[in-house]
């Protein structure tokens, strides 16, 4: 073969530079006796850096590089062919900004640095693929753009200069997370830091921070470095600081969005390494032990710290730790609240924007059901749907004219885009497992057992405006908390709000004081007296679920004990009901003549407070009202009786009487507490004084609370459904109703109705389809 001129050569000879193990030659062809002379004498050459520029004297040099091979040449390189380049040119010259964006342009690229260094995306990919596994997400494509640069320099044994750039750039490594199948997405499962800072998290902190620093020399500590060292205390008592392995105290590292791989999914929130058995897990005579928490992930102090005493049980301690003392740091944080999304964070087609991964809502059959929002396969995956592809698969079938607006009208209706925001009516009694699942469902969830009082009003503000910065316009209370904040804080909403609907005897109390004081602004449906609410939740659920807080907290034996029941209302027949099922002599306290003659003929002892106080041992307040159990009561009552509440919030037993005059108080438990009092006895008083049912056990059965959320929903549609048509103050859902609940509940129970004949229906003047009795009727 003719030996290659000056040029050829030339050319040759900066591609074997810039691409030292890969040549640009045909296959027939081999290189004559001078170059493989010369590049035996480029192997002993400083190598060119990838970064550095050719220059090229001759613009002939540059069309011998691309002569007759101009497509093999792009190949190799990673480019397009000529024929496809001008194929997309032409396109987005033309202006199909949108196919040019959408499809592929050109099909698969095979990236010519990869292929030159394997070594180099074998560990580019392991190292995003643990970078993107770990908790904190402070993970990004600039991250792999430095990492990869390090492996370069690292495998070439070249010397980086200071102003070199990025061998990959970020771009170039955004796309490659993407091709390894890399999604970059919304961090919902960690809103706890999301959209705010709440003061007294910060003053929470700053506390901790106080706690520590000041003791930092009591501590064991790791030193820095290499090779990291234990430095002994040598100040104050020596200290051994435990952290929970895990710990989400450093969440709020967590950034809004983060990349992820499906089979590596990060640690997000505590509870996921933790197995089912209750139990502590010990290997005699070696450092390793692991304590078992429950299913539960959100869990009270309570139960952390006793699992950590039956652990040190366990443990077999060196006698140089003697007089050691032991902290333990745990995070706990209850809050529940979910990423909030709406219709107007959607875009319509592929591509555009989407602001979570999956849609969740619970189906009219009460089963959870998921959407995924990006497509998980075929040439779009990875890519966002958009309303139009997502209202398809959810059979609204759409017609493809349709705008975004239109497209969003269609949707609305859906419960995957339903808003409802929830925070609780009581501090103690939000239940933390199902609040979670809640959240997993898509519920926004403002609530955690054992909020303080600055917390809960805290959490009813979260529930006035949505994600989108729309306010409320509905409410569903108990006890009027929500209800008297809106009236006290947000009254310039109060014209957008439809109604609000009303399930507790206190609320409604409330309400009236409202109605009476002409403040309030809406009309307002009073569902704790539909008869199948106070005369089912009030009556049998209160009477079952007083027992079961009573035992829950106390372990005490009901039978043979004087109860005093304060109120012979509707709680208070159920609850005086199932206490003497339980063999207690129950005893009733009155100020209604009505009801305290209602007692008597039940067969009750009736009598006044100042002589029950005496003789009663265990107390049940269930009235709804304030100030039924004070200091003059306290004082004269038998050692360790018990003061419990089932009416209302926290006044109907004078608490601040309590912890103002006890020379002592003694937390027996969570939620149980005993006073001791300056004459020598002592006072059990559950749940702080809040109602026992809701705090120390469950509340009440569902099946009859079933009842009670039947006439809310109920209640809730006909305020929706006929806006405007019920004038501002309190009214009572219509009888049909009421007996619609109750024939919904029959059958569950097995009960079989009988039928009002033609005849009987003219005698007593009574549809043979009802209602069955004025509204006015005592059942």
């Amino acid at each position: 073969m003719p030996k290659l001129n000056k040029r050829r050569s030339l050319g040759r000879t900066y591609i074997r530079k810039r691409w030292y193990d890969q040549r640009v030659l045909s296959e027939n062809e081999s290189l004559s006796e001078e170059e493989e002379i010369t590049q035996n004498e480029d192997d002993y050459v400083e190598f060119i850096r990838l970064v550095d520029k050719m220059k090229i004297d001759d613009i002939g040099v540059l069309f011998e590089l691309i002569k007759d091979k101009c497509d093999d040449f792009f190949k190799e390189i990673g480019a397009l062919r000529a024929t496809t380049a001008n194929r997309w040119a032409n396109t987005f010259l033309s202006g199909s900004f949108d196919k040019f964006i959408n499809e592929g342009r050109g099909g698969k690229h095979i990236s010519s640095f990869y292929d030159v260094f394997p070594d180099i995306e074998l560990l580019a990919k392991n190292y995003s693929v643990q970078r993107c596994a770990a908790k904190a997400a402070d993970f990004d494509a600039f991250e792999l753009a430095k990492f990869i640069d390090e492996q370069f320099y690292m495998l070439t044994s070249i010397k980086k200069d200071s102003n070199d750039s990025l061998i990959r750039s970020v771009k170039s490594c955004r796309l490659d997370l993407r091709r390894w199948g890399a999604r970059f997405e919304s961090n919902s499962q960690r809103p706890y830091f999301e959209g705010h800072k709440r003061q007294d998290v910060v003053q929470h902190l700053t506390t901790f921070l106080q706690h520590f620093l000041p003791r930092k020399d009591s501590y064991y500590l790791i030193s820095e470095g290499a090779q990291p060292k234990w430095q002994i205390p040598t100040v104050g008592t020596p200290t051994i600081l435990i952290f929970r392995d895990e710990s989400t105290f450093r969440s709020g590292e967590v950034s809004a969005k983060r990349w992820l791989y499906d089979d590596q999914v990060p640690f997000y929130s505590k509870g996921r390494e933790l197995d089912e058995e209750q139990h502590i897990d010990y290997i005699e005579r070696s450092a390793s032990a692991s304590m078992h928490v429950g299913f539960d992930a959100y869990f009270d102090n309570a139960t952390i710290l006793t699992q950590f005493e039956r652990l040190f049980k366990l443990l077999e301690f060196k006698e140089c730790f003697n007089n050691h003392k032991i902290e333990i740091i745990v995070d706990n944080a209850r809050t529940h609240s979910a990423r909030n999304y709406n219709l107007s964070d959607f875009g319509k087609g592929i591509s555009t924007r989407c602001p979570v991964d999956r849609l969740q809502w619970v189906d009219d059959k009460g089963a959870t059901q998921s959407l995924s929002c990006y497509f998980q396969q075929g040439s779009n995956r990875g890519k966002s749907k958009g309303l139009f592809e997502i209202a398809v698969e959810l059979n609204y079938n759409p017609s493809p004219k349709l705008k975004l607006s239109e497209l969003r009208q269609l949707l609305a209706h859906h419960p995957a885009f339903q808003n409802i925001r929830w925070s609780c009516c009581n501090p103690l009694s939000t239940q933390d497992d199902i609040a979670a699942a809640l959240v997993k469902a898509g519920i926004a969830i403002f609530a955690w057992k054992g909020e303080t009082e600055e917390e809960k009003l805290w959490c009813i503000d979260q529930t006035i405006y949505f994600a989108d910065g729309e306010p409320l316009n509905a409410i569903l209370d108990d006890g009027c908390n929500l209800t008297r904040v809106v009236h006290e804080k947000y009254l310039h909403l109060t014209d957008a709000i439809h109604g609000c609907s009303e399930e507790t005897t206190a609320g409604i109390t409330k309400l009236r004081k409202l109605l009476k004081n002409k403040k309030l602004n809406v009309p307002a449906i009073n569902v704790n007296d539909s008869v199948t609410k106070s005369k089912f939740d009030n009556n049998y659920g209160c009477g079952e679920s007083l027992v079961d807080g009573i035992k829950r907290a106390t372990d005490t034996m009901i039978g043979g004990k004087t109860v005093v029941v304060i109120g012979y209302g509707n709680v208070g027949k159920g609850c005086a009901k199932t206490l003497r099922g339980h063999g207690a002599k129950v005893i009733i306290t009155e100020v209604d003549p009505i009801c305290a003659l209602q007692a008597a003929m039940d067969g009750y002892q009736v009598t006044t407070i100042a002589e029950a106080c005496k003789i009663g041992q265990i107390f049940v307040t269930a009235t709804g009202s304030t100030e039924l159990i004070r200091g003059e009561h306290i004082m004269k009552m038998r050692d360790m009786a018990i003061l419990c509440n089932i009416g209302s919030g926290q006044t109907e037993i004078d608490v601040v009487w309590l912890k103002a005059n006890a020379i002592k108080i003694e937390n027996v438990k969570p939620q149980v507490d005993i006073y001791h009092l300056p004459n020598g006895r002592a006072i059990i008083l559950p749940a702080d004084g809040r109602v026992i049912n809701l705090s120390c056990a469950h509340g009440n059965p569902s099946f009859v609370m079933s009842n009670s959320f039947s006439n809310q929903i109920l209640a809730q549609i006909e305020l929706f459904t006929k806006k405007g048509q019920y004038p501002i103050g309190i009214h009572i859902l219509p009888k049909t109703l009421d007996e619609e609940v109750a024939m919904a509940h029959l059958e569950y129970l097995g009960i079989k109705l009988d039928k009002l004949t033609p005849t009987q229906s003219a005698y007593i003047d009574v549809h043979p389809d009802g209602p069955f009795k004025p509204i006015y009727y005592r059942y």
